[in-house]
């Protein structure tokens, strides 16, 4: 845009960016903070703008002296936001504000060291690969956004698109190098434009769930190129430049509304150690794992509409001691 490629704006940026550095302690700055502080610059630039359009309008109307003389006030008068605290001159500011409130919410996204990471305990080598090789910042050191990933590829996406993953596996397309860009830039290369990213922005940063939306943001980006990336025989770049493509996301609401969905089922949600199986009949509590009373009172899962008898390879009910 040519709004970033003006003096004034990219010295904003650069002050901001400084500021933050030599105040946000040890995490200091990291690649892909630039282009969240460019949206909060552009959000603050375009409040200022419509800000000072509509006091030029008011003052035109002079609306000030009809209502004194009619004796009524209209409610847009009575909530209007006094001059100066929405300003041009405050635009960098009122920036730096806002990019620090968002900062807090993905600082974990952005630690990279190994210190900021949670040691996986391995006892005798033994474990799942993908938790002991090819993490982000260390092989035996994990970071939040090696487990969001992980949670997010391994967990979340191989109980919905089976095939996919798989097929994603045997090609070695790693989830670190896709995801990583969607996680730390919340789409803002995805998004066709500033129009298309703001309602994903609204929808994790003004909802309860929080950032908790942010994982099923991605797995239905992800599930939504299955038929791309399943039916033709690509070679691993070009699946991995399908990913990456720019400004696929042409319609912001409708991934919004997959990602709600997704977070209802009760089979994607599940925590991995209640986990047991992938593609059991759907239950009434929208669930795939039906939970059952035994006679001690506890509770355990099986697949829903298996026999008590059990299932299959050698069940059938044990004979009773004489």
């Amino acid at each position: 845009m040519e709004y970033f490629k003006k003096k004034s704006t990219m010295r904003m940026l650069f002050n901001i960016l400084l500021v933050w550095a030599k105040t946000c302690g040890a995490l200091g700055y990291r690649q892909g903070m630039n282009e969240l502080l460019a949206v909060c610059l552009m959000v603050t630039k375009e409040d200022a703008a419509q800000h000072k359009k509509k006091n030029n309008n008011n003052k035109k109307k002079n609306t000030k002296t009809e209502a004194s003389e009619t004796g009524n006030t209209s409610r847009e008068d009575a909530i209007s936001i006094p001059d100066g605290l929405i300003d041009e001159d405050n635009i960098e500011p009122d920036s730096f504000a806002l990019f620090r409130l968002l900062m807090q919410q993905m600082s974990p996204l952005y630690h990279s060291h190994p210190r900021d990471g949670i040691r996986q305990k391995q006892p005798n080598g033994t474990g799942n690969k993908h938790l002991s090789e090819g993490g982000i910042g260390s092989g035996s050191l994990k970071t939040p956004l090696d487990n969001r990933v992980y949670m997010i590829h391994h967990v979340m996406l191989r109980r919905l698109e089976p095939q996919l993953y798989f097929r994603l596996e045997k090609l070695n397309v790693l989830p670190q190098l896709y995801m990583l860009r969607w996680l730390r830039l919340l789409f803002a290369r995805e998004a066709s434009d500033i129009n298309q990213l703001l309602p994903l922005l609204d929808a994790l940063l003004g909802n309860s769930k929080g950032f908790e939306l942010l994982n099923y943001m991605c797995l239905a980006l992800v599930a939504g190129l299955k038929d791309e990336l399943t039916k033709k025989e690509f070679e691993p770049a070009e699946v991995l430049k399908t990913l990456l493509r720019r400004q696929s996301i042409a319609n912001s609401r409708a991934l919004v509304e997959a990602a709600e969905v997704l977070h209802k089922d009760k089979l994607i949600s599940m925590p991995v150690a209640q986990m047991q199986v992938y593609n059991a009949p759907l239950q009434g509590n929208g669930s795939r794992i039906e939970v059952v009373q035994n006679k001690h009172g506890g509770r355990r899962n099986r697949r829903a509409g298996q026999g008590r008898g059990g299932g299959g390879g050698g069940g059938g009910r044990r004979r009773r001691r004489r």
